[in-house]
This record gives structure tokens, sequence and C-alpha cells, in this order.
């Protein structure tokens, strides 16, 4: 998800906080403090336009091109599937530094943020008018549910199922619904065009992140131990 800044708007991406970071805001009563640091862990990580983005920023979008974008999302499970099968089951849990997740937690990170996040704003934003859509941190749900002792199998096939569930929903819409709007905490207003932005950038730091715990595993000579 780490040098402290100072608070700022968000950019577009789901909010997500490291487990270290969220570790480091518990206060002495155990409830976890609410800030806008923009760590340096996973979704907050900056990068340059990706062809979805590309793909629906420029007016006069076609419904081709919504396509492609919802194909992507649909994607996202296999190949996340896919890099998985490279990394031995006992490194699912390894954490190469304090303010990572492992390869296990990036795959609950997915599952409940698909379910908990995109899954409540796509409905609310079809069915409501503008409504207001709260923030996720995904920091603190990977303490609070304790990501790292929970099964990989059973992790991924939770996220393949609301993934597909979310997909079926998006191939049915209409191109002028994705203009319908919502107010996103920390973040503004947005549309459903912005949120399903928001999804592909989201699938794809979380697939470098898996290909970076990959590569890291494979130039790595000792012993490695989950944290």
């Amino acid at each position: 998800m780490p040098v402290r800044r100072q608070p700022r708007l968000l950019p577009v991406w789901l909010p997500c906080v490291s487990w270290a970071e969220s570790c480091r805001r518990l206060s002495n009563n155990g409830r976890l403090a609410r800030t806008r640091d923009l760590p340096s862990f996973g979704c907050y990580r900056q990068k340059k336009r990706t062809n979805s983005q590309q793909d629906l920023s420029v007016n006069g979008d076609t419904p081709a091109k919504l396509e492609n974008l919802i194909l992507g999302l649909a994607q996202t499970p296999d190949r996340v599937a896919r890099l998985l099968t490279d990394i031995p089951g006992q490194n699912l849990r390894v954490r190469f530094s304090p303010s990572e997740f492992s390869a296990l937690e990036n795959i609950c990170h997915l599952r409940d943020i698909e379910a908990e996040g995109y899954t409540t704003r796509i409905t609310r934003i079809l069915n409501e008018d503008c409504p207001r859509l709260s923030d996720i941190d995904g920091g603190r749900l990977a303490v609070e549910r304790a990501y790292n002792d929970q099964q990989v199998s059973e992790a991924l096939e939770a996220f393949v199922i609301v993934r597909q569930r979310n997909v079926h929903i998006l191939r049915q819409i209409k191109e002028e619904q994705l203009d319908r709007p919502g107010l996103m905490e920390g973040v503004g207003e947005i549309t459903l065009r912005r949120l399903l932005l928001m999804m592909r950038e989201h699938d794809d730091e979380h697939l470098d992140d898996l290909r970076l715990i990959r590569e890291r595993l494979s130039l790595s000579t000792a012993p490695l131990q989950s944290t």
C-alpha cells in the first residue's frame, strides 16, 4: 500500500491501505483512526494511463469500447488464477515487507472489495439518484479478518463468483447509464463510467502485485517464512 504524506484529495482508485499502515493506525481502544494519507502500497502507486482509461475517457464512447472494458474485467479472475499457479503453496502467505500484502492477502482483498465495494456501488448508482457511497479501508479488513489465515482456494472462488455477477449486470446496461452519478467518500462525484475505470485500475494494480511477488520468489535463494 511507507513514507507518510500530508492529506490530499484522493485519486480515482478505490481506497485501500496496507496491513502495516492499518496496524499503525490502531488506537488504544482497538478502533482504526481515519486518515487520508496515501501509502506507497498497491492501489496508490502512480502509473501512466491504462488502455482501459483511454477507452472510456473520450466523449462519444462506442459500445465496442465499453464491451472491451467489461471483457477485461471478466478475464481478471483467470489472470489471477494463472499467476497463482506459479506461486508455491507454502509461499502464498509470504510478505516481503510489513507494508505489502502477501499473495493470499491480495486475493482476499480483491474478493472483499469486489463484494462490499464495487457490487454495492454498481447497484446503488444504477438504482438510486446520486447515492452517497462509503469508503472501504482494505487494510483494516485485512487485519480484522486475518487474511493470511484464510484459504486461497476459497478466497479465489468467492472472488470469481462475485465478479461474474457484476460482469453479468454490466453487460445488461445501456450506454446512457454510464453517466449516472454518485458521491464517493474521499473522492467526490463519480459516474458509473468512472467506477468501471476504477475497477480495471484496481485489478491491474493487484495483478502487478502478484507478478512482483512471483518474480521475487523466483529470485529468492533463502528460505521464506510468512510474517
